[in-house]
């Protein structure tokens, strides 16, 4: 059997640093230790792996470097909070623009200490990628290719 067969698949478009764009579909693990339910887009691309898998539209699977790509957009399902900490998550509004011009507007939603909870702490967090939840879908955003971002008031 095909070890892709066991991950779960979400559609996904890749965004390169050059504007270049692939589509096709992330290999999801289907369970993780730190919550229920499937890897989100988000944990399988901070995973330290410099690649990911990706499975292109006529079955061909490619491993994609981390390091080349700006964002991962995907139509939800939107990452939900795991109920028991759903307490002390919030929601960021941000603005970011990125190298080269793009932009994007949407909701992170984060857990942070009360005393450092503002968007700067949460743009200073270590991971490669965040996320950012619009009504338009989910962009995973690779920090290092960030040029400036704003809140949302």
């Amino acid at each position: 059997m095909n070890q892709w067969a066991t991950t779960e698949r979400l559609a996904a478009r890749v965004i390169f640093a050059e504007g270049m764009t692939i589509e096709g579909e992330l290999h999801l693990q289907p369970r993780v230790a730190c919550h229920e339910g499937a890897e989100t887009p988000e944990e399988l691309l901070n995973r330290t792996e410099p690649f990911f898998p990706m499975t292109l539209a006529q079955g061909e699977i490619i491993f994609v470097s981390k390091a080349q790509v700006t964002a991962v957009s995907y139509l939800g399902p939107v990452e939900e909070t795991d109920p028991d900490r759903h307490s002390i998550a919030q929601l960021i509004g941000l603005e970011v623009t990125m190298h080269g011009g793009t932009e994007y507007r949407g909701y992170a939603e984060c857990e942070l200490p009360p005393t450092r909870a503002r968007a700067s702490d949460f743009l200073n967090t270590a991971e490669q990628f965040f996320s950012l939840a619009s009504d338009s879908g989910v962009v995973c955003i690779h920090r290092a290719y960030v040029r400036v971002a704003r809140p949302l008031i």
